[in-house]
């Protein structure tokens, strides 16, 4: 249609006009009054945002670079927190947790109100302390302080701003993601870590409701993963999510740890976390009005570098077959009724010319793989025994390198040495043993031995000999010998250890008499070591004297596979032994094997080309509700020692318990020396 006529024109273009500004008025008004909260949140939560990448950790090898320790690729949960409506907030947190728990995915919940299955409320402190700071810190005032647990739960819905039509169940879902959000205060720009290592089902799920889950985020992370569970767990240690307090602590360094930071925690793990964390990488990401990653500018991207590797000392098969041999005689002996008690123990095998430990097995053991993602309440309790109590199994606890109890017998070889060395007897002096001490007759033998010498008193263990070798050494000889064979001090391991406690008069409140200087002269009294300490100083002695540092680590390799650490033997000091008081002594330790208590367990041994020296202990604990602690200590070769072991089981009640375990252990280190001949421990007859 044309319109031919000027007035109508211009009331038409009038008309136009004015649809046309009606329509912008209108959008407008939409967009500033109607809608104008929804999209300013929307603008400003589109924005660029800094992602840190945590590195993968470095992989830790056997010596034989078998992997011990790893990473895989695992999804996470993160919320980032997003300033939307309360209601828009709860719902979607709520979404999420239905997600998570239809999935079995774990999570951590530590909001202190729990309810029962009557609907009950209680608070979960047993330390009105610790309820009252919750309390503070949530912001209640001084009059809300006497609140029941059930109205600090209404309290924090209405704070919240929890619907009504919530059950009390849903609510608490929601308070304790909202709860979350409030720890994380201090740090709002960074996301929190709900949920690590989902199911693949899972991430569909939560990909599926996006739109509704407001601020939630899948990312990809490494996750620590241990192959071979339980094997070398107490040396490898494990590496979880960083706490509060490791977090406060690594802040205001520079080594970059977020609160959703994995971190060693115990064992090699954390011995070397500067060395397996690698360097955290950067992102200038994008991220919509959910708080969700859009995409990333690459420009502006540093790539995480990941963390050092770190070769071992440890063999894995043979590293297998020590904790098989340990495990194996501590379920024996508990099934057969020969020591109920004995629920743990150690083993330790070190190279005699080096230091390095070959093999390191604590029981009971645990799983490390449990602590790299969220880990129960309950499972936590279970395996973090809160005991101070040496002989009392605790799973997480080293017993080869924390464990430190009387060494018994095993410490009458230091004893032949101390007073061949010191000249108070000789190869051929000899005590008489008629089952007690001619100076303190309420100190006994287990014997009537007769005219013993220093071989012989180590054959038959005869607590006499070394009853009057020490007495006429004095205690000031006994203890500076055992300080040079590493007794009472740190070996140097790098992983945590006790220095364990050598009796002498520096230790002991109130006077020092000769019946302390017996005492320590069969391993009892004051005196308590750990199971390498006492594999170490057995290693001293079979070498001829030389005190090397204990070590787990060979080298560590750069992410080129290039060697930026190689150990080298560290000889902490030199002890003098004349190489015929020596002889006297590990002669008289070789007879334990052939002749003497141990002699039925090693019954077929290759004792003419091979050969064994060791020795027994039985110790007693001091507390007459505590069964003996079994030990057995030994070196091999003889003429060339390759190893020294040491075996001590908690409560096994007797010596002879803890020598099958050594046995074990000697054949199969023989065995994996040389594969095609499995007996090479069995004497072979023309």
């Amino acid at each position: 249609m044309i319109i031919r006529n000027e007035k109508l024109r211009y009331v038409f273009l009038k008309v136009l006009i004015f649809i046309i500004c009606g329509i912008f008025i209108f959008r407008l008004a939409d967009l500033q009054l109607v809608n104008g909260e929804k999209y300013r949140k929307i603008a400003d939560n589109n924005m660029l945002k800094q992602i840190e990448t945590e590195a993968p950790r470095g992989t830790i090898y056997t010596s034989d670079m078998q992997v011990l320790a790893s990473n895989r690729i695992g999804y996470a949960v993160d919320i980032s927190y997003i300033n939307v409506d309360d209601n828009i907030l709860n719902a979607s947190l709520l979404n999420l947790s239905g997600i998570l728990q239809r999935h079995g995915e774990k999570t951590k919940d530590t909001f202190p109100i729990i309810m029962d299955g009557d609907g009950n409320f209680a608070f979960s402190f047993n330390d009105a302390d610790l309820e009252k700071k919750w309390k503070e810190n949530n912001g209640f005032t001084a009059e809300q302080m006497g609140f029941s647990a059930r109205e600090c739960f209404d309290h924090l819905r209405l704070d919240y701003g929890v619907a009504s039509s919530y059950s009390n169940e849903e609510a608490r879902q929601i308070i304790v993601l909202r709860e979350k959000f409030r720890d994380h205060s201090f740090s709002s720009w960074d996301p929190i870590r709900i949920a690590t290592d989902i199911k693949r089902d899972t991430v569909y799920e939560i990909d599926a409701n996006k739109e509704s889950l407001v601020g939630v985020s899948i990312i990809d992370e490494p996750v620590r993963s241990y192959p071979f569970g339980t094997t070398a767990a107490h040396l490898l240690g494990y590496a979880g999510k960083i706490s509060s307090d490791e977090y406060a602590e690594k802040e205001d360094s520079d080594e970059n740890y977020s609160l959703e930071s994995t971190i060693g925690k115990t064992g090699l793990e954390v011995a070397f976390e500067k060395d397996l964390r690698g360097e955290t990488g950067k992102e200038m990401t994008v991220i919509d009005y959910q708080g969700r990653p859009q995409y990333d500018i690459m420009d502006t991207s540093i790539p995480a570098i990941p963390g050092n590797s770190i070769v071992t000392t440890i063999d894995l098969e043979f590293q297998q077959a020590v904790e098989k041999a340990l495990g194996d005689q501590l379920d024996n002996l508990q099934s057969s009724g020969a020591a109920p008690e004995a629920a743990s123990g150690a083993a330790v095998v070190v190279d005699v010319n080096t230091g390095a430990v070959l093999a390191m097995a604590s029981m009971p053991t645990y799983d490390p793989n449990l602590f790299t993602t969220t880990i129960s309440d309950e499972l936590w309790s279970s395996l973090n025994i809160p005991s101070d109590d040496p002989v009392f199994p605790r799973p997480l606890y080293n017993n080869s390198t924390l464990t430190a109890l009387q060494p018994g017998s095993t410490f009458k070889p230091l004893m032949g040495i101390a007073g061949l060395e010191t000249g108070t007897i000789t190869g051929d002096m000899t005590f008489y043993c008629n089952g007690t001490d001619p100076h303190i007759p309420t100190f006994t033998c287990l014997g009537n031995h007769g005219s013993e010498n220093v071989v012989e008193g180590l054959r038959d263990s005869c607590n006499v000999f070394f009853y009057e070798t020490g007495y006429n050494i004095g205690i000031g000889p006994i203890v500076n010998y055992a300080e040079q064979f590493g007794l009472g001090n740190p070996t140097g391991i790098e992983i945590y250890e006790s220095s364990g406690t050598l009796g002498g008069r520096d230790n002991k409140d109130g006077e020092w008499t000769d019946a302390d200087t017996l005492n320590t002269s069969i391993g009892q009294g004051g005196s308590s070591f750990t199971p390498l300490q006492m594999a170490n100083y057995i290693a001293t002695l079979a070498n001829g004297g030389n005190h090397y540092q204990a070590y787990l680590v060979e080298k560590i390799l750069n992410n080129n596979n290039e060697t930026v650490f190689d150990h080298e033997p560290t000889l902490i000091n030199k002890v003098k032994i004349d190489p015929e008081n020596l002889d006297h002594v590990k002669e008289g330790m070789k007879e334990v094997i052939t002749d003497g208590f141990a002699a039925s367990y090693f019954y077929g041994f290759d004792h003419k080309n091979i050969g064994i020296a060791g020795k027994t202990g039985t110790a007693e604990y001091g507390d007459n509700s505590v069964e003996n602690t079994s030990w057995f200590v030994c070196f091999t070769p003889y003429d060339a020692p390759e190893i020294a072991v040491a075996v001590m089981i908690i409560q096994g009640e007797t010596s002879s318990n803890a020598v099958p375990v050594a046995r074990d252990i000697v054949d199969a280190y023989y065995a994996l020396k040389s594969p095609d001949n499995a007996n090479t421990t069995k004497e072979v007859t023309p």
